[in-house]
């Protein structure tokens, strides 16, 4: 009976030295993931300077290239990596400056399937525009289409949404 106790003992010991043994593999692994992530992040300047494109640091992890187009006269796009993904945003308006009635809703599902690749979305914050793509598959040519393409859609789209566009009021003194 006691050998019994005594093999027993031992196979439970056995599991959780193997279940430790796996979980510190887990977190050895997610280390060395989280060390790739962090080059990765890092060869966000290095694509943007490889590419001729003017840009500056917002913050960690956000970088912003200026842009000029034919319908907006300034506007910058945003660089960003999350997680797994690489954020390409440009923000429209501040949330307060958007009528939010007459037809927005709809003309942003519009230009969703307009632009099948990039989203419209109306946050609590902002209208914005945004592309989201897996950081994995990118490389220069890549950034470069995503970048040119979310200034092309801004300066393009932007003739069809102005109209929601509220013009602030001067404040009397």
């Amino acid at each position: 009976m006691q050998s019994k106790r005594l093999i027993l003992s031992a196979i439970i010991i056995l599991f959780f030295a193997h279940s430790f043994e796996a979980h510190l593999q887990q977190d050895s692994a997610k280390q060395d993931e989280a060390k790739q992530d962090e080059a990765k992040v890092d060869e966000i300047p290095l694509l943007l300077q490889k590419l001729g494109y003017s840009f500056n640091k917002v913050a960690d992890k956000v970088y912003e290239v200026p842009f000029t187009g034919k319908n907006v006269k300034n506007f910058n796009v945003r660089i960003t990596y999350g997680g797994d993904v690489l954020l390409v945003v440009c923000k429209l308006a501040d949330r307060r400056e958007v009528n939010t009635r007459g037809g927005l809703a709809l003309k942003l599902i519009e230009l969703n399937n307009d632009y099948d690749f990039v989203k419209f979305a109306l946050s609590k914050d902002a209208l914005y525009t945004r592309i989201d793509i897996h950081k994995r598959l990118i490389d220069a040519d890549e950034l470069k289409f995503l970048i040119d393409a979310m200034a092309h859609v801004v300066d393009e789209s932007i003739l069809s949404i102005k109209r929601f566009f509220v013009v602030a009021k001067p404040k009397r003194g």
